[in-house]
């Protein structure tokens, strides 16, 4: 059996946390295939009554921790240099595990003892009423895959404490994509287990599409710029930038988004 720490970093979500939480307590297999052992909730600045809401919970493994606003990577990351187990799964307040996410997450890693990370694909759904299946494909190479693609969602990572903070954790300076650059340093040293059933449930309502798409462009150049040398290692750099490019040429907004990889090129 292994032991598992639950980290949920939250913002301004008195509204959508307590499902989450509850998604989390109600996880089968619970104390048979692994044990959670405790739940950090990780307040990012509220201004709120999300405290309020976490406070009702009356299970002795939740802890409750708010910090000044440093952004969900640095709430990740302080959440897990405060747990105390050896394997770490992330949660979003607005996101609803499955009932067997973890117990198919365990199930994974016991038959494949090297595996220090596992993810899986999700299903979110939109303010409109329409929803995406995000399904994970078959993948060759995980490096060239990521170089075009992200894989792995935050809410779905179930991964080794030690290997997590060994690969550095998510990057603070990231206010949006900081799991596919994680994943991106993760790949290229160890392999990212893959379950290809669907054990999430992400509330995409609370969006703001426009602003999303600002930050999108920007980290996405930052992620290709940081990571070149990775990229470059495995060959696989020009499939970078031709992804994001013709990404953004289809957005319309290629000059702009050209501009910007270029400058955050010469940065890093």
């Amino acid at each position: 059996m292994i032991d598992i720490s639950v980290i949920i970093p939250t913002y301004n979500r008195e509204r959508l946390i307590g499902k989450a939480i509850e998604s989390v307590l109600k996880q089968e297999g619970d104390g048979e295939a692994f044990k959670i052992k405790e739940i950090w909730i990780v307040d990012d600045g509220s201004s709120d009554d999300t405290e309020a809401v976490v406070r009702v919970f009356r299970d002795e493994r939740i802890n409750y921790y708010k910090q000044k606003n440093g952004g969900a990577g640095c709430a990740r990351n302080q959440g897990v240099r405060l747990a105390q187990s050896e394997w770490i799964a992330f949660q979003d307040s607005d996101d609803i595990w499955r009932g067997n996410k973890l117990k198919k997450q365990t199930e994974y890693l016991n038959k494949h003892k090297d595996c220090l990370m596992v993810v899986h694909p999700i299903r979110a759904f939109f303010v409109d009423g329409s929803e995406i299946c995000m399904k994970i494909p078959p993948i060759e190479d995980q490096i060239k895959a990521l170089a075009e693609h992200n894989f792995v969602d935050t809410p779905t990572i179930l991964v080794n404490r030690e290997i997590f903070l060994e690969c550095g954790g998510f990057d603070e300076s990231f206010r949006a994509l900081e799991d596919w650059e994680y994943a991106i340093r993760f790949a290229d040293k160890y392999e990212i287990g893959i379950i290809r059933e669907i054990l999430l449930d992400a509330d995409m309502t609370t969006s703001d599409i426009s602003s999303d798409r600002g930050k999108y462009f920007k980290f996405r150049s930052c992620f290709i710029a940081k990571n070149r040398a990775i990229f470059q290692k495995h060959g696989c750099f020009e499939n970078a930038v031709k992804s994001f490019l013709e990404f953004a040429q289809s957005e319309g907004v290629l000059e702009q988004a050209g501009k910007m990889l270029e400058l955050y090129l010469k940065q890093y």
